[in-house]
């Protein structure tokens, strides 16, 4: 019998070449096409012991359609009630909206979280106060949990609109935040992504997704630094590792956020990312 493992699959829209010009194949017919294939899929992995974690929601343009995915079924059933993600990064295919699935046969031992400034947090502030603002917002819900940024997470995804433009603050904060909670080149960092994004508010230039293991242990965390061959990353002024291994009692090994994976990806689809 094969062991179970965690599960990824890339989602588009089915072509609709074969319908007539008159069809109308718009973003809400899209989100009813992934809304069938999604249920097919979570049928099929139900009868192997997994069900639905995570979801990243690929856009085309996030903020004139994210009305409209919270309206969908494919939303209302599915989405709402796992970790989401939502990111302006248009698929390459022009599909307008791409999901990537993860399914899983374990229960959760982490935190996943995707904080959004709202349009009031967000007009007016520099990239350096919404990154700081972020992790401040993320902070305050640690220590309600008895938690800290040092000990307890493991994982960031930044994304950044007009990344030539903004990431310069983005980087500023990053490394002051981390600085004034004890991470420094001294102790360890952790693995942090920044990426070109777009969130659904529109004047945020910052969106981050954080990773937490509440039982995590020191012993229990492997840091990825740089190879002997590469300079450490505090030596370009950004401060985090190349990503962090994370193995807890009777659990499979986490490459953060995945376990031992197998991926299957759908065969119509290229992220830009």
């Amino acid at each position: 019998m094969n062991e179970n493992m965690d599960q990824y699959y890339l989602f588009c829209p089915s072509s609709m070449s074969e319908h007539d010009e008159s069809y109308t194949y718009g973003f809400k017919e899209r989100l009813e096409n992934l809304y069938g294939q999604l249920t097919q899929y979570l049928e099929r992995e139900k009868e192997q012991g997994r069900r639905l974690t995570y979801c990243k929601a690929f856009f085309s343009d996030l903020q004139n359609q994210h009305q409209d995915f919270l309206d969908s079924t494919l939303y209302q059933q599915y989405l709402q009630t796992c970790d989401l993600t939502l990111v302006e990064q248009p698929p390459i295919d022009g599909s307008k909206i791409t999901l990537l699935v993860k399914t899983s046969d374990e229960e959760k031992d982490y935190i996943f979280q995707s904080l959004r400034l709202t349009d009031e947090e967000a007009k007016g502030q520099s990239s350096y106060l919404q990154t700081m603002l972020l992790f401040n917002h993320y902070i305050k819900g640690l220590e309600a949990r008895g938690l800290n940024l040092r000990d307890h997470c493991v994982r960031t995804w930044i994304y950044v609109a007009d990344i030539d433009v903004n990431y310069d603050g983005v980087v500023r904060a990053r490394n002051d935040i981390f600085r004034r909670y004890g991470l420094t080149a001294d102790t360890h960092y952790i693995a942090s992504t920044g990426i070109g994004g777009y969130s659904q508010t529109r004047h945020a230039t910052v969106a981050i997704d954080f990773l937490t293991v509440p039982s995590v242990q020191p012993s229990q965390l492997y840091y990825l630094q740089a190879l002997d061959h590469l300079n450490p990353t505090h030596e370009y002024g950004v401060a985090f590792e190349r990503g962090t291994r994370l193995t807890l009692p009777n659990k499979r090994c986490i490459l953060s956020p995945e376990r031992r994976v197998s991926t299957v990806m759908a065969t119509c689809c290229t992220l830009a990312t």
